[in-house]
């Protein structure tokens, strides 16, 4: 893999944890861990792996040196001095992370490695000891808080207050027991599971309501047969079976990380790094030489990714819009043809042919996941940019924290993907708690200028367009209907006085109403689609939040820290809101 390609790729993070006392022969235990190992990299082929682990054993070190081979992964060593002697025989560097035990909150447990690994793992492969023990060992502790999902709640790693009511990070737990050899892969923490269609169609409703639930039930198995042809015949096959992670919730969330990996390599093959180099300018402007930030290797970890994310999200937002364009011009058309119809019988074919071809373009942007790409890649972003500027100014805040944590679901894997880039600069950085307190003014002035005021121009500009947009529409629509009623009245006045006798011009009027018409039912479901009003109003409030940033910064009221971190979890929650507001509107036949 290209070096400069691999800088803007997220990892997938996997520990690997050992008991102590296991007394198996390492060829044994090799053939039980590498079709594991193996399983996990067909999963996700784009991607990269850090591999955690404490290596406080000759088993957890034989499956860090399995872990190199099989996946090429970097390695990070939780509990160990950054000056610890390295691993002769893992034949790669292996970063060291060390941490006091001041991360436990709200409980007497203390962090570990083990502990630490088992948080901060995507997927957690265990070897455990099948001699009984008399007490829990470290390992199974940490595994008892992965079961239980309560990593979030005690180890925030920062001062803040956790929800015990947000989402918690599920994980992929395998065990391999090396007593009797089994392999159990299981979620963690365990998911409740959601009523099924069956299950939903046995809820009181009226027959309206189970006839539309039966005929949107048919609707969706013949998209489903749509959906395998367009797979099989249409789309580029796969190499062939694979031995791979069963399917489950954890690996559909844990794919799109990796189809965020094999996005940015596609687009970089293609197209260069010039506009994720032109991002990071954009972002850091004429601060990107200044050694606070050039001479910070861990912040290059998430500026990378921000600009992969960003540039994607840019391509595919394009993409987004001229497929919202086409349809609506498509749908316009057809709109007036139905107006229009009576003209002549050959618009009844154009109308018809009309309708299949909006449908395909919504559909297929649909099974190019077109617009979902461009909204949560836009979020990935937009949670690594408050993360580039809490580490700028030096603020030991954790974005994983604060961002998404209330949307479970396919969305989990944004908020999963910031943690895994957060888990790269502990690693980089040597220390769980990583906090900059030299030159503190001039980072807070660095912040302040590239991300407050910055932001705060970007809203201003973009503010008064979408207000435009939207009145222009809404202006179009108004007028439409008005004249709509007004040749109404005029074609009841004309019949009233002349009858039925002139055909041409009965056909004159309802042409005329048809096309007036048309406009304002287009107008108004483009501007519905598009969400003017709603984004408008978020833009009004989110220009005020950085407006009121900027002037407590200038005029030092409270402490800059407090601002800024106040400002990013606004700026998470804003983003937050605009991503689930756009889920609930995507691209679909229009209504009107």
């Amino acid at each position: 893999m290209n070096t400069d390609s691999e800088n803007y790729l997220i990892p997938i993070v996997l520990g690997v944890l050992a008991e102590d006392g296991i007394d198996v022969n390492d060829q044994i235990l090799e053939k039980l861990i590498t079709p594991q190992l193996v399983k996990i990299k067909n999963t996700f082929p784009s991607s990269p792996f850090l591999v955690l682990s404490p290596m406080a054993n000759d088993k957890e070190r034989l499956m860090v040196r399995l872990a190199i081979d099989r996946l090429e992964a970097d390695i990070a060593a939780p509990g160990k001095e950054p000056s610890a002697d390295q691993d002769s025989n893992a034949q790669r560097d292996i970063k060291a992370i060390s941490f006091t035990n001041e991360e436990a909150k709200n409980d007497d447990r203390s962090m570990t490695p083990s502990t630490f690994t088992a948080s901060q793992s995507q997927i957690l492969i265990v070897l455990k000891n099948g001699a009984p023990k008399s007490d829990p060992s470290e390992v199974e502790s940490a595994l008892e808080l992965r079961n239980q999902g309560r990593f979030h709640e005690l180890y925030s790693g920062h001062d803040t207050e956790i929800s015990t009511l947000d989402a918690t990070d599920v994980g992929l737990l395998i065990t391999i027991n090396t007593g009797t050899f089994d392999i159990n892969t299981r979620i963690t923490p365990a998911q409740d599971t959601a009523p099924d269609a069956h299950e939903l169609q046995k809820v009181n409703t009226t027959i309206a309501e189970k006839l539309s639930f039966t005929f949107n039930t048919y609707i969706e198995r013949v998209t489903g047969v749509f959906d395998k042809f367009y797979t099989s015949y249409i789309e580029i096959p796969d190499d062939g079976d694979k031995d791979r992670l069963a399917r489950s919730p954890f690996v559909e969330i844990a794919e799109k990380i990796d189809g965020y990996n094999k996005d940015i390599l596609a687009f970089i093959e293609s197209r260069g790094t010039e506009s994720a180099q032109k991002s990071k300018e954009y972002l850091l402007s004429d601060e990107a030489d200044n050694p606070l930030i050039s001479g910070d290797p861990s912040l290059e970890r998430i500026i990378a990714p921000y600009s992969g994310a960003d540039v994607l999200s840019q391509f595919y937002q394009k993409k987004t819009n001229t497929y919202i364009n086409w349809i609506y011009i498509l749908f316009f058309a057809a709109v007036l043809l139905y107006g229009i119809i009576d003209i002549n019988y050959y618009l009844v074919l154009c109308y018809i042919a009309l309708i299949p071809a909006i449908a395909f373009l919504v559909y297929r942007s649909k099974a190019e996941k077109i617009e979902d790409r461009f909204l949560d890649y836009r979020a990935l972003a937009e949670g690594l940019r408050v993360m580039v500027f809490w580490r700028i100014a030096g603020i030991d805040e954790k974005v994983s924290d604060n961002y998404l944590s209330k949307y479970a679901g396919l969305v989990s894997w944004i908020s999963r993907a910031i943690k895994n880039v957060e888990v790269v600069g502990l690693a980089n950085d040597g220390s769980l708690r990583a906090t900059h307190t030299e030159n503190k003014e001039e980072r807070v002035e660095i912040t302040n200028k590239l991300w407050i005021e910055s932001q705060l121009e970007y809203y201003r500009k973009k503010r008064n367009p979408l207000y435009m947009r939207s009145l222009d529409l809404g202006n179009l629509a108004l007028v439409s209907f008005v004249l709509t009623l007004l040749f109404a009245l005029m074609f009841g006045i004309y019949l009233l006085f002349a009858g039925l006798g002139n055909e041409g011009a009965i056909t004159r009027f309802e042409v005329l109403i048809g096309a007036v018409a048309a406009i304002g039912v287009a107008a108004q479901a483009y501007k519905n689609k598009k969400a003017y009003d709603e984004l408008e109003r978020r833009y009004t409030l989110t220009q005020h939040i950085y407006m009121s940033a900027s002037k407590k910064l200038k005029a030092h009221s409270g402490s800059p820290d407090s601002i800024l971190i106040a400002v990013g979890k606004e700026a998470l929650l804003e983003n937050s809101d605009w991503l689930w507001m756009h889920r609930n509107l995507p691209i679909e036949l229009p209504k009107g």
